[in-house]
């Protein structure tokens, strides 16, 4: 069928993608006035299908963002720890009975893009015979401290992009260096230790992996957070690990914390 069959008693030719009309001259100022010259209709398609396939995009965009929400996953957890110290040179020995309750929230990947909260809730139970430290329990000076104070608190609240062995994260997170010796989330504690901070690590498949962060604050296993600043520089360097850190030993109660921190490493 020519193009003739497809728009009736009209005489057109394509150039490239446009028809171009090739009647009398006064056939096609009243053809284009009435919007039947193959080059109206055509725009006219063209029109039409340009909208759809923008109504389309955004369909499935709203459609794959809604299934974001839809096929995310919500995490409960329970952990109970009896923990009994016996310290000179304190009279009282100390017995902590804590339940640990977290709910967290994770969805799934969009564009590269999820998002991640956690909530933490640790509760006494039947026994609280034991200093908490950090300041929160100044009428128990009688007995050793156990870290595990009372309370509720956002653990973790970040925003994740993840693509081809980069994975940067900004928000409050959980940020683990080697042993932990100085960076890390005391996991054993009940409530964790997090940092609120921009961060960045590349892991390039070859055995070779980088991290940066930039932390603001620190929160810490006794439930206070505590700011983070820059007064000296620290550099360890020992087989093939190579880190740099920078360190402020003024912090109230808290000693050296991180501001800045990069870690190389290398695996052969």
């Amino acid at each position: 069928m020519g193009l003739g069959g497809i728009i009736p008693n009209q005489k057109w030719a394509m150039v490239g993608l446009a028809p171009r009309y090739k009647g009398k001259p006064d056939d096609a100022k009243e053809d284009i006035m009435h919007g039947n010259c193959p080059t109206a209709l055509f725009l006219r398609a063209a029109l039409l299908t340009a909208i759809f396939s923008v109504g389309s995009s955004q369909a499935m965009a709203a459609d794959r963002l809604s299934d974001v929400f839809k096929k995310s996953g919500w995490g409960l957890s329970f952990r109970y720890r009896l923990e009994l110290v016996d310290q000179d040179p304190f009279d009282k020995d100390a017995t902590a009975s804590t339940l640990r309750i977290r709910l967290n929230y994770q969805t799934q990947d969009w564009q590269s893009l999820s998002m991640f909260v956690e909530f933490d809730y640790v509760s006494e139970l039947l026994a609280n015979n034991y200093n908490e430290g950090g300041g929160n329990t100044p009428n128990r000076g009688q007995y050793p401290v156990v870290a595990d104070p009372r309370g509720d608190d956002w653990n973790q609240a970040y925003l994740q992009y993840k693509s081809s062995g980069n994975q940067a994260r900004i928000g409050r997170q959980r940020i683990i260096f080697d042993n932990e010796r100085f960076i890390g989330s005391v996991g054993w504690r009940q409530n964790e230790q997090t940092f609120d901070a921009l961060s960045f690590s590349h892991t390039a498949g070859n055995g070779f992996n980088f991290t940066w962060a930039y932390i603001d604050k620190v929160k810490r296993i006794f439930g206070s957070e505590v700011d983070v600043s820059f007064s000296r520089k620290f550099v360890e360097k020992y087989g093939l690990l190579l880190k740099a850190a920078s360190f402020d030993s003024r912090s109230p109660d808290y000693g050296d914390t991180t501001k800045f921190w990069v870690q190389l490493t290398a695996d052969f």
